[in-house]
């Protein structure tokens, strides 16, 4: 990916925290998350994401059960490829956090969604919980409710 991204290119990865990572441990978790940021692309995080879906440009989705940043060949899984016009822009809006302004644009699926903390500037875990979506920080664990968001 580095030389995508000297040529512009932009990646977002939306993954479980590492501290609910279960693909490796809470530290392996955390380098890896830190390595990418360091590499410029953009890292969010979200607590019960379970999706597994690489989307590329506007036209190509590859979805299903491989876990494309941590795969180790000790299971058996599978990828379907799907080409089609602006079919990431959909699955993007699949995964939104706001899923009720989520524009079906594939120029989306790479901005940022997450802000950083409200009160300390760390990284935020985003949930959706039986009250509503809500975000705790990394760093300093102050929760904010993100009802009506």
């Amino acid at each position: 990916l580095k030389s995508k991204i000297a040529y512009g290119v932009k990646v977002r990865v939306i993954i479980p925290p590492p501290e609910r990572n279960v693909s490796m441990g809470k530290e392996e978790s955390t380098m890896v998350a830190e390595k990418l940021e360091l590499e410029g692309i953009l890292v969010e995080f979200r607590a019960n994401i379970h999706q597994k879906a690489v989307l590329i440009d506007d036209d190509i989705a590859w979805f299903g059960s491989l876990n494309p940043l941590s795969f180790s060949g000790g299971t058996e899984e599978s990828m379907l490829r799907i080409e089609q016009e602006k079919i990431t822009g959909t699955f993007a809006c699949s995964m939104a956090v706001n899923r009720k302004l989520a524009k079906e644009d594939p120029v989306l699926m790479v901005a940022r969604e997450l802000p950083d903390c409200f009160y300390c500037g760390g990284k935020i875990v985003f949930h959706r919980g039986k009250y509503g979506p809500w975000v705790k920080c990394r760093s300093c664990n102050e929760k904010k409710s993100l009802k009506g968001f």
